[in-house]
């Protein structure tokens, strides 16, 4: 049987310990206490010093649900001046006509049949690899901006084409055919809004640069400084995205025959994009500006920099810019490779004062 189990006597605890056990929780009430009273006073502290917004005042009963409410609080700076900021994303669109990209498909198989048909006629005849590159190049240049810039890139690829094409096709970064001055003093007035002789003290009508997308021309500020004015060619914005709509079309019918459903979506859009962000020179002088900053403020970059961009007389189709001196960097690479020391030290001609861009090393 189970045996009841005795009461515990309560003087069977010693006094001491019951002394102890109140001391202790006597103690920890006075430190509760003492932090309670130093946090009630750092809290008074901070309301007197800055008091917390008064709630706003909904009426009662029912109030309407579209009505104002209290809005974030703004810091008191201007909001004038420009912010350093790069501005929210500006999309250079363009809507081409479909007999205009109709038309670029024609272009595009002409220039096809012109090359093909010389290529086969200079290997029948064993004709130098010369003239056949110099015909690729016209054919790109026929073709306009887009296989511009398609033979821009092969000119570097010398694992795809021999060294006779990539040499003539360099010649189409900074010697495409260019455009007439008028047509450039026409963009530039329109631009500025003023006549050419109240922005520049001198503007010399002979370019310093003709690429596919702009022609540059070395010009003087009525201030004296030496600028270089970039010059978007007319028409090129319709040009590059007829040749976008054409192509989406012939990628389209290659997909309906042959090739898995949107498995040239992705190369279209990333081409269509890189090449229409060319066109926009806001975005270019954005890009230089900050680029510029934070140069300045890196010490171990300070010898690099970008050209300063004169904001009040660039738009979207001209850009105004420091005009930088430098020399080409295929005569660099050349003078290293056959250890001209002179040539290395002594850059001479005008191409050794044409404006930054392209090629050029300043």
């Amino acid at each position: 049987m189970l045996q009841p189990v005795p009461d515990v006597e309560m003087d069977a605890i010693p006094s001491a310990t019951v002394a102890e056990s109140k001391k202790a929780h006597r103690a920890r009430l006075r430190r509760r206490e003492k932090l309670q009273r130093i946090a009630d006073a750092a809290v008074e502290q901070w309301t007197e010093a800055d008091p917390p917004p008064p709630r706003p005042h909904i009426p009662h009963p029912e109030p309407p649900v579209e009505r104002p409410l209290p809005r974030p609080p703004r810091l008191a700076v201007s909001r004038e001046r420009e912010s350093g900021l790069l501005p929210p994303r500006y999309e250079v669109a363009f809507k081409p006509g479909t007999l205009r990209t109709i038309g670029r498909i024609f272009s595009w198989l002409f220039g096809g049949a012109y090359y093909g048909l010389g290529y086969a006629l200079d290997r029948l005849l064993r004709r130098d690899q010369t003239i056949s590159a110099v015909r690729l190049r016209k054919t790109f240049e026929f073709l306009g901006t887009t296989f511009i810039k398609l033979g821009q890139q092969l000119s570097m690829r010398l694992d795809i084409l021999p060294y006779a094409y990539c040499h003539e096709l360099e010649r189409m970064f900074d010697d495409v055919s260019r455009m007439r001055y008028e047509e450039a003093v026409r963009i530039i007035e329109k631009a500025t809004g003023k006549p050419l002789e109240e922005t520049f003290a001198a503007f010399d009508t002979d370019p310093i640069g003709s690429a596919s997308i702009a022609c540059v021309y070395h010009a003087v500020l009525k201030s004296g400084e030496h600028v270089a004015v970039k010059v978007r060619r007319p028409g090129i914005g319709e040009g590059l995205a007829a040749d976008m709509r054409a192509l989406g079309w012939i990628l389209f019918a290659a997909e309906q025959l042959f090739l898995r459903r949107g498995f040239t979506s992705n190369f279209l859009d990333e081409l269509s994009s890189m090449l229409m962000e060319e066109l926009d020179f806001r975005r270019e002088a954005r890009f230089a500006e900050l680029f510029r900053r934070r140069m300045r403020k890196t010490s171990e970059l300070h010898f690099a920099s970008a050209p300063k961009v004169y904001f009040e007389h660039s738009t979207s189709d001209v850009l105004v810019t420091e005009y930088v001196t430098g020399v080409w960097v295929t005569d660099v690479l050349t003078a290293l490779e056959t250890d001209d020391r002179a040539a290395r030290m002594e850059p001479v001609g005008p191409r050794a004062h044409c404006s930054a861009g392209g090629r050029r090393a300043s």
